[in-house]
């Protein structure tokens, strides 16, 4: 039997997008970006939320089998498709923090989430640290994203520090800044981006001359071959791509273990208590003084990272191997 498969989000990263085309996906984007970003913004939203993505999905016909959902966000459209056709199968990209986040929630909470995920036939998440966090059994597989082409440049670049992202709480964003603002080694800090916290950034910006704020660029390379660190420092990340862009252009990524991509580097880069300042500062002084001997470690790395054709060849063949064993 041939499938067909559609795949749902409301804002598809380009890797996601890639994914589903490698299927012949038909592309649903779904009306809930300004709602998304108002529930970041007034929590409550988020009841509101829930049930206009379940209400949508009761409403929305799809002529097709299989149902490849982008992330938490659209798991509650997905799920009010099935409730509409229980013969609907659900392959769930876990590709944020759901998982991990459902880990630290209490038990009423947990139990609700649990509810909806009972409706998940398979899991496709974006990394091994993502994986470990899956709470329910259902066959379920790893594959990676590949880096957005950038454009490296052969300059000297500055001792800036670099934040690339969405600039909202999961991104800790505010105490990256704090954490550059107050690094004596680091001239600039330059912040590009948009999100919940893009008043808190332009606020501090204007009162800080070392805080610079760009916001959203299509011209990220730019700033990945201008400065020299590339400051990636969450509590938990699944796989960011920035962090593989900014090596390629020879900026250092400094992670923390819980980034999902840290495999990828040398130990060298990673920094195990973001909340430490002095151990970032000693870091970034540490780069600094052994440019040379770092700089061939982040070379060395860039042989193992995922390109655009090993990554999607690797998904093709995971999906249609789980959809096979959901429908044998």
């Amino acid at each position: 039997m041939e499938h067909k498969v559609i795949f749902i989000s409301h804002n598809p990263h380009e890797v996601h997008l890639a994914f589903a085309n490698v299927l012949g996906s038909k592309i649903l984007i779904t009306p809930l970006q300004k709602l998304i970003s108002l529930t970041k913004k007034i929590k409550v939203m988020g009841r509101f939320f829930s049930v206009f993505s379940l209400c949508y999905g009761l409403v929305t016909k799809v002529n097709e089998d299989i149902l490849f959902v982008d992330g938490a966000s659209s798991l509650l459209v997905a799920v009010g498709m099935k409730w509409r056709n229980k013969k609907l199968i659900l392959v769930y990209l876990d590709c944020d923090t759901m998982f991990y986040a459902l880990a630290r929630k209490g038990a009423q909470k947990k139990r609700v989430v649990q509810f909806f995920l009972k409706y998940i036939d398979a899991v496709i998440s974006v990394s091994d640290l993502n994986q470990s966090y899956i709470p329910i059994d259902v066959p379920n597989a790893v594959c990676v994203p590949f880096p957005s082409k950038v454009f490296p440049v052969s300059q000297t670049k500055k001792p800036y520090g670099l934040f690339v992202g969405r600039l909202d709480s999961d991104k800790n964003i505010l105490n990256i800044i704090k954490i550059g603002l107050q690094c004596p080694f680091l001239e600039k800090i330059i912040v590009v981006g948009d999100g919940t916290y893009k008043k808190e950034v332009v606020e501090l910006a204007n009162a800080n001359t070392k805080l610079e704020y760009v916001g959203h660029t299509k011209d990220v390379s730019k700033y990945y071959n201008e400065c020299m660190f590339l400051l990636h420092l969450n509590e938990h990340d699944p796989h960011p791509t920035v962090t593989m862009e900014a090596a390629l252009c020879g900026c250092f990524p400094l992670l923390t273990p819980t980034v999902g991509t840290a495999y990828l580097f040398d130990e060298i880069f990673t920094i195990t208590d973001m909340n430490d300042f002095a151990l970032v500062n000693n870091k970034i002084k540490y780069f600094l003084q052994n440019h040379v001997e770092t700089s061939a470690l982040l070379k060395k790395s860039l042989a193992g990272l995922p390109t655009k054709e090993s990554s999607v060849t690797h998904f093709k063949h995971t999906f249609t191997q789980l959809v096979n064993t959901l429908t044998k």
